[in-house]
């Protein structure tokens, strides 16, 4: 498979986007039912993006924190 990064900008018509991104925030948050989720804010030199994690929580918390540089492979909705 050739897969290229994606900019912010250019995530509206992807299927799946591949792309190294600068996270500017991420908090654990609970839906109004107690589960789980994480709020992140990526960023890269064209935009930034709001995104939510809603499988696998534990194992995300613990990966990554506010100020990393992350690698995404993610389909956009």
């Amino acid at each position: 498979m050739n897969s290229r990064l994606v900019k912010i900008n250019e995530i509206k018509n992807q299927k799946i986007v591949h792309g190294i991104y600068f996270c500017n925030s991420k908090d654990l948050k609970k839906t109004r039912y107690g589960d789980d989720y994480i709020v992140v804010t990526l960023a890269d030199n064209t935009g930034i993006l709001n995104c939510k994690l809603w499988k696998n929580i534990d194992f995300y918390d613990e990966l990554f924190s506010s100020g990393d540089i992350v690698s995404v492979k993610a389909n956009p909705l």
